[in-house]
């Protein structure tokens, strides 16, 4: 049998099938980390998919605070690409949304009681995601100051714009960035889904656990 990862150690002490992605439950989130340590190919399969369960179009889910220890845990010990690719999925993470949060001013009516059930457990999977990524954020600033790629820092950047009330952190690479940039950087980071919007555009889009409108509304 081949060792584990360091990185993914405790990964088969998760529930994964008792916490639910945008697809249902999340067994395949294991397989996804795990391909995240093979080789270039297998690396960007994990990737794609990742950004299509645990991050699906700007939505993040039950499962993603439990997939973050491990995603900064690799970008922690793999070099770039992958690193800044692990970093802009953070960053997605941490920026990410609850569903209805986004579209319940599109479902006419308004919310039902077991929407609104709905969407108190939602916000609560939104901001455990995004305390896992702050948790990891001090190790992660240190490990790009140390590579001081524009890349990496830029990213880290982003990563700073999610949380604007934690900004000591992010000191050393934003100061880095503002003496050094010569202009906009772009890290290529990992490859979305190609029907992924841009964070902030507010599209009505199919929900994995049914219809936007209720079906005595569809008329």
């Amino acid at each position: 049998m081949t060792a584990e990862h360091p990185a993914l150690e405790g990964l088969e002490d998760v529930p994964w099938s008792e916490v639910n992605h945008a697809y249902g439950p999340a067994t395949d989130v294991p397989g996804l980390l795990r391909e995240l340590t093979g080789g270039r190919d297998e690396q960007e399969h994990g990737l794609y998919e990742l950004y299509g369960n645990i991050w699906h179009q700007g939505t993040v889910y039950e499962a993603t605070a439990h997939a973050v220890p491990f995603l900064a845990r690799l970008a922690l010990s793999e070099p770039a690409p992958l690193r800044d690719e692990l970093l802009s999925l953070l960053a997605d993470i941490a920026n990410g949304s609850s569903y209805l949060d986004v579209h319940q001013d599109l479902i006419r009516g308004g919310l039902s009681d077991e929407e609104r059930a709905t969407l108190r457990k939602e916000l609560a999977y939104v901001e455990a995601a995004r305390t896992a990524v702050l948790d990891s954020v001090p190790q992660l600033v240190d490990k790009v100051m140390s590579a001081q790629t524009p890349g990496g820092l830029a990213l880290v950047a982003r990563l700073a714009a999610a949380f604007p009330d934690d900004k000591d952190p992010f000191t050393p690479a934003l100061q880095w960035l503002w003496e050094n940039a010569q202009g906009p950087s772009r890290a290529s980071g990992a490859r979305r889904r190609t029907d992924a919007p841009r964070r902030g555009t507010r599209l009505r889009r199919r929900h994995p656990h049914g219809p936007l409108l209720r079906p005595s509304q569809a008329a």
